[in-house]
């Protein structure tokens, strides 16, 4: 079973531009797109760039919020890579791994989000890991 991490493990950031934020396998917490005064969006990949694997596409509509809030942490064998954003801002909370993940103890958790969990996820409440 993975050990219960401690808060000064996470690292957050607010991003308006594209932007690798980290070079190394990696746990996605929490993303939310703020979109300023028009549509707007962004991709998140696993990797350094849009070459990665793309873990998800938040869109906005004039002047509201899309997120990601998983209940598991989205692993990121490769790095975690914002693209462009346009029109807005996303605040993006992850962890860097020290270890490979424990799969049997996620329940065959792959660590990438299919399109319908990807549908369901974005419009949760928000809410912070805790």
């Amino acid at each position: 079973m993975d050990k219960v991490r401690d808060s000064k493990e996470v690292a957050w950031k607010w991003v308006n531009e594209a932007e690798v934020l980290s070079k190394s396998a990696c746990d996605l917490i929490y993303a939310k797109f703020v979109s300023d005064e028009t549509v707007g969006n962004t991709t998140l990949y696993d990797g350094e760039d849009t070459n990665g694997k793309p873990i998800i596409r938040l869109a906005t509509a004039y002047i509201t919020n899309a997120e990601l809030a998983p209940p598991q942490p989205i692993y990121c064998r490769r790095g975690l890579y914002v693209d462009t954003i346009t029109s807005g801002d996303v605040l993006v909370m992850w962890r860097v791994r020290d270890r490979e993940p424990d799969f049997a103890y996620h329940s065959g958790y792959a660590g990438h989000l299919s399109h319908q969990q990807a549908q369901s996820w974005r419009y949760l409440p928000a809410r912070l890991p805790g």
